[in-house]
């Protein structure tokens, strides 16, 4: 039996290491994809949707019926966890470049309150641009 420290262990360590996808700076590693994969596989398993692959079976023998793009359940798995992932980091990304507006951007329009508020109750004006409301 093999130790933490044998080689076998070594070699497992440096491939999760391993990055396998990358988003500006972000690095998807290879034991990252694992989780997100598995994470991916008991999700669609709960959702109940159908088709479900045979659980008790190599997702990787078994035919993806659901998608042609792809050859086996279990490059669907890990498709969905990579597009997963790289949506993430590209939301993350672009949160880091956005600025956020100032609090003077939501003050009030004064010319609008005098110009829309003269002689109607204030419920009609907050939700006159609301089609299904009618005070």
């Amino acid at each position: 039996m093999r130790g933490p420290a044998s080689g076998h262990s070594q070699t497992a360590a440096a491939a999760a290491d391993t990055a396998v996808a990358t988003v500006g700076d972000a690095k998807l590693t290879n034991g990252q994809l694992q989780a997100a994969y598995w994470l991916e596989v008991a999700a669609y398993r709960q959702s109940g949707r159908e088709p479900q692959p045979d659980y008790t079976l190599g997702l990787d023998t078994q035919v993806c019926p659901i998608d042609e793009s792809v050859g086996s359940w279990q490059q669907f798995f890990l498709r969905e966890a990579i597009n997963g992932w790289t949506a993430r980091q590209a939301l993350l990304n672009m949160a880091a470049t956005e600025k956020l507006p100032t609090e003077e951007a939501y003050d009030p329009l004064l010319e609008n309150h005098e110009k829309y508020m003269t002689g109607i109750p204030a419920v009609k004006y907050l939700y006159g641009y609301t089609s299904l409301y009618q005070p």
